[in-house]
């Protein structure tokens, strides 16, 4: 107990008194206890780190994650991107993962995927939704049931830049599209 009150002790004078500086690396360390002990003989300092190259970028852009904001939500997060940033910036996010939630507005199913238009952005009574995404999704092996008009669905998938296909009525129509291997999970139904 005592020890664990002499550690806190130590922390909180480096971090207070803001002594945690290069002097007290370079004179001691802290035992297991956690104790600061000078260093000795039988303990000496450590040999300098070898200097370190500039690290290569890891991740690829198929690590990348956002997540579409457009729902409101008490969570914030660092990788959050806007309807409007997939549409004018889409080579910034393209080859991406990307979660989305939205309302299905479109469905065809071929039995062993499909194609969705998903609306993304809710209205305030979320009696209306904007902002449409191109969803092309396979279903696994052990996926069933279908998703219907109207479906609220997540999905997550790669994100393909803009995607263009023709309307009923002869009309090239681009909108932010998604490529997913796995059949989007229904969160409810909006009848609206």
């Amino acid at each position: 107990m005592r020890s664990g009150l002499i550690a806190f002790a130590n922390a909180f004078v480096l971090i207070v008194f803001g002594c945690a500086t290069d002097s007290y690396a370079q004179r001691g360390y802290y035992d297991e206890n956690g104790l600061f002990r000078p260093y000795s003989k039988s303990h000496p300092p450590p040999p300098p780190a070898p200097p370190q190259a500039d690290p290569e970028p890891s991740a690829t852009p198929s690590e990348r994650v956002f997540y579409l904001r457009s729902w409101p939500s008490n969570v914030i997060r660092v990788n959050d991107v806007s309807y409007d940033d997939i549409s004018r910036r889409p080579e910034e996010f393209t080859g991406a993962s990307l979660i989305l939630k939205g309302k299905v507005i479109q469905v065809i199913d071929n039995g062993s995927g499909g194609m969705l238009r998903v609306n993304v952005t809710p209205s305030e009574d979320y009696r209306g939704f904007s902002d449409t995404v191109y969803v092309e999704y396979r279903r696994g092996p052990s996926e069933r049931g279908r998703i219907l008009e109207g479906d609220v669905v997540s999905v997550r998938g790669l994100f393909t830049g803009i995607t263009s296909y023709r309307s009923v009525l002869g009309a090239t129509i681009q909108i932010p599209g998604v490529r997913s291997t796995e059949m989007p999970t229904v969160e409810g139904h909006s009848t609206q």
